[in-house]
């Protein structure tokens, strides 16, 4: 399922990622960004810069259909980024996905 409005503020987005202990990157996001040679720092700075013009879709999990994720589609450094993140019960960011669009 999807939706052409995110499904989590933006604003709660980044107050989330303004707190490095509440941001979870998966193996597959750190994967991605390490591969266009980012660090942390760089995914965080990416994150507190979002905007609703990088906002692309929501969709829901392919392995839970109840679990939303909005997709962004940043630049970076003129980099064009896709990252998938969803906010997680504990109140955590959780970034599914960080890779080259």
């Amino acid at each position: 399922m999807e939706k052409l409005r995110p499904h989590f503020p933006l604003q709660e987005i980044i107050r989330l990622a303004s707190n490095t202990e509440s941001v979870v990157f998966t193996t597959v996001a750190r994967k991605g960004a390490a591969t266009l040679g980012m660090a942390v720092d760089d995914m965080f700075t990416v994150l507190a810069a979002l905007t609703m013009r990088d906002f692309y879709k929501s969709m829901t999990s392919y392995a839970d259909h109840t679990s939303w994720q909005d997709v962004y589609r940043p630049l970076f450094q003129g980099t064009p980024l896709y990252l998938k993140l969803t906010i997680i019960p504990e109140r955590n960011l959780l970034v599914v996905s960080f890779k080259r669009r």
